[in-house]
């Protein structure tokens, strides 16, 4: 496949009411290379690290609870997924270095868990956002650009004159103007 075009937009051009949906299905970002979670939030996503520390609560990597941001690491292929606080024992069993972590040892991540290292993925990596969080980390994201569908970058920004010349077959690196 060939590299996705790109195209840049106001934030005013894009349909929000679409982005809910998008994100909890989980967007494509491009990732340099291995990094740890920490890094790819604070540096690839400029998010500050009193929102990472206060407001992300549950964090995971490859369908992996993680506790320790530092030492997970994301790799081509890795599916990372956030969300704030979720209410209940189930959420207070998912929340990062949670008092009751223990109850959810075989769903944690761990040093030389391997998901995500497909040596033939593309270098991107899915990223899932839930509640609070779209508002919070989506912005963010849509800055440093998502790879689409063309029929899904359609829904998304409606009738568009740029998207239009772009084929039909070709996948979209949408980026939203700061």
């Amino acid at each position: 496949m060939t590299d996705p075009v790109t195209l840049t937009i106001s934030a005013d051009r894009v349909r929000w009411s679409d982005l809910g949906a998008l994100f909890q299905r989980g967007v494509v970002v491009s990732l340099a290379g291995p990094r740890s979670v920490a890094d790819f939030l604070s540096v690839d996503l400029a998010i500050e690290p009193d929102y990472v520390r206060h407001v992300i609560a549950t964090v995971f990597v490859d369908s992996m609870v993680v506790d320790d941001l530092d030492r997970a690491m994301l790799h081509p292929g890795s599916t990372l997924t956030l969300s704030a606080a979720m209410p209940g024992l189930v959420g207070a069993t998912l929340r990062r270095s949670s008092y009751y972590s223990a109850m959810r040892a075989q769903v944690s991540w761990h040093e030389g868990h391997g998901g995500g290292r497909d040596e033939e993925s593309a270098p991107t990596i899915r990223v899932k956002l839930f509640n609070l969080i779209i508002p919070g980390v989506g912005p963010s994201i849509l800055r440093r650009g998502i790879v689409l569908a063309h029929d899904e970058a359609a829904r998304i920004l409606g009738p568009d004159p740029d998207l239009e010349r772009i084929a039909l077959d070709r996948e979209i690196l949408l980026r939203v103007a700061a």
